[in-house]
Parts: C-alpha cells; sequence; structure tokens
C-alpha cells in the first residue's frame, strides 16, 4: 500500500516521561525513571508504524502518553497539527487497544451492550440505531450479529480482541494505538489478527500504532518500524531496511532473536539508573575491544542520530563498524 504523503496526522516531537524517585516520610525525591527520553515520531494517515523493543523500554508509556492516560514531562504530541491536549476530538480520532481485552469488558454486560454504550456515550448514531450499527461492526471484525447477546467469558482470546478493536471502531477513530494486542495469541490466531487490521486499514485509511516486543511480528504489518531501548528510538527506518539490514547492535539482537537465534546480552539497563553515554553499551559487544574494554566515546557520549539514507535513522557511534558485521 502506498503511504499518502499528506503532512503527519501525529506527530511526537522530543516527547519525555519521567517518573520521580521519592523515599522517606517527607517524600524526597531521590531520583527519576526516564521512562520515555526525547522521543520523536510521525505517523502518517493510513501508515501502521511499529514501535518495537524488549520490556520496559517504555513503548507502552509512550502509547499512553498520546492517549493522555500518561502525563508528559517535556515535549509536545500534534494531532493534526495541533496539541493534543487542546483537541476535543481527540477521544473519538485516537484509540487504544489494549492485550488483554478482557479486562476492558465489563463481565456483567453481553458484547452488544458494550460496544452499545460506546455508541451511546459519543452519541455515534440515534439510539434506535444502536443495535443495528452494533451488529454492523461485529461483521466488521468477522464475528456474526447473533454473538452480540453473549458474555465476554463466553469468547476465546482471539474473539474477544476482535470484540476489542469492535469497540474501538465504534467511534470512528482515525488512529489506532495497538499495545502487544497479538501477544498473548496463537500464532495461527496472531495471523488472522493482523490479517483482520491490514484489511481495515485499507478499507477505512486507518493509521496504526503498533507496539510489540516481536521484531518477527511487527514486520508483517508495520510500514516502518521504530525500535526503543531504554526510552530511547535507536533506529528507525523502512521495514524492510530494519529487519532485513539491522544497523544498530540492538535491532540485531532483537532480528536474530526472532529467527530463534540463541542472544546472550546481558541485562537490560534499568531506567531509574542509565548507563553513561550510550544506553545500550554494557550489552555491546561491538562497543568492547579485544581486551573488552569499552570504547570512550560510547561510554560517555550518547550518539546522535545519523540518516545513513533516505529515511533511515540510527543512533550509534559504530555505524561503519556495524555495517561490516551485518
Amino acid at each position: 500500500m502506498t503511504i499518502s504523503s499528506d503532512s503527519p496526522l501525529l506527530q511526537i516531537d522530543s516527547l519525555s516521561v519521567h517518573f520521580s524517585i521519592e523515599r522517606g516520610l517527607l517524600r524526597r525525591k531521590v531520583g527519576e525513571v526516564r521512562a520515555v527520553d526525547g522521543v520523536s515520531l510521525d505517523i502518517h494517515p493510513g501508515e501502521t508504524l511499529g514501535l518495537v523493543g524488549e520490556s520496559g523500554c517504555g513503548k507502552t508509556t509512550l502509547g499512553r502518553t498520546v492517549v493522555k492516560l500518561q502525563s508528559a514531562t517535556g515535549g509536545e504530541v500534534l494531532f493534526d497539527r495541533e496539541p493534543i491536549s487542546e483537541k476535543i476530538q481527540t477521544a473519538r480520532d485516537v484509540q487504544l487497544i489494549f492485550q488483554d481485552p478482557f479486562s476492558s469488558l465489563n463481565p456483567r454486560m453481553t458484547v452488544g451492550e458494550a460496544i452499545g454504550e460506546v455508541l451511546r456515550q459519543h452519541q455515534i448514531v440515534p439510539p434506535e440505531k444502536v443495535a443495528g450499527r452494533t451488529a454492523k461492526l461485529l461483521q466488521m471484525v468477522e464475528l456474526s450479529p447473533e454473538q452480540a447477546h453473549r458474555y465476554p467469558h463466553e469468547f476465546s482470546g482471539g474473539q474477544r480482541q476482535r470484540i476489542g478493536i469492535a469497540r474501538a471502531l465504534a467511534v470512528e477513530p482515525r488512529l489506532i494505538i495497538c499495545d502487544e494486542i497479538v501477544s498473548a495469541l496463537d500464532v495461527s490466531v496472531q495471523a488472522q489478527i493482523l490479517n483482520l487490521l491490514t484489511k481495515l486499514q485499507r478499507e477505512k485509511q486507518l493509521a496504526y500504532l503498533f507496539i510489540s516486543h516481536d521484531l518477527a511480528v511487527v514486520r508483517q504489518i508495520a510500514h516502518r518500524i521504530a525500535v526503543m531501548y531504554a526510552g530511547k528510538i535507536v533506529e528507525l527506518g523502512e521495514t524492510e531496511k530494519v529487519a532485513d539490514d539491522p544497523l544498530h547492535p540492538y535491532t540485531q539482537a532483537l532480528m536474530a532473536s526472532a529467527r530463534g537465534e540463541g542472544v546472550t546480552l546481558g541485562e537490560v539497563a534499568n531506567p531509574a539508573d542509565l548507563p553513561s553515554g550510550c544506553h545500550f553499551h554494557p550489552r555491546c559487544s561491538l562497543a568492547k575491544d579485544a581486551a573488552g574494554e569499552t570504547a570512550s566515546e560510547c561510554a560517555t557520549n550518547y550518539p546522535k542520530p545519523i540518516e545513513t539514507d533516505n529515511g533511515r535513522w540510527v543512533a550509534c557511534h559504530l555505524i561503519p563498524e556495524v555495517r561490516t558485521h551485518v
């Protein structure tokens, strides 16, 4: 699919989300967790941007901040060129689908009632048309309208995820943030959900921010991939380039893991006590010489992102060395 060349639908500019660490009776600040640290990204209409990284890298926090479930410490989020905090329509324009849709569904409500509640709350259709619209939404996600009378516990995990997608579609959004929505599903069901998302995107020109720890899953649906480590984007580019020719050592490790190769990288960086310089250098074999000493630049200075080709960005001091090891 060709992505629109129009201006970005969503623009994230130098976004930071820091959490204070407080101790003692007086709750004195003794440190902070830098969950998201100066991230800049954009998403165009009809595009899927995959955001990938290990657990704890900050990707979920970033997604929650976009939908205003989490406050930003710094930076800005624009939707249609306006600050997202000032757009009254944002609650409809941007929707978030969680990993576990069961937790967001009222077990005492039928699926039809749960979807109908969203339609009524946002006044999408007149009251007399709610049932009909609910039936169409279920068909849209390849469920039967008759299933509207069933309760959440009567559905499988994949079906419940379809219900979560139907609820998100109910308000006619333009951007959907998918946070690990297939990670708990079997491989065959994952493929079905990814195919459904692709079909809906094609029909409705939806944009997705697809968050996952699995690079192999992300490459199936994303047009571009952003790789996140310790609150920062370390590599960004078209899916084929990032997945087939990873430049950052961290991206290479993620790709090797996706292929089932055994990769030992040591402990994930602690966001409350980040290493100096490049946050990945304690885990990076390329940053160490034959004697095991870390290159001084890697240990002291965080690398500035470098554009290696058209739209491909990498934050690494060792780009020439990396290229020879891919």
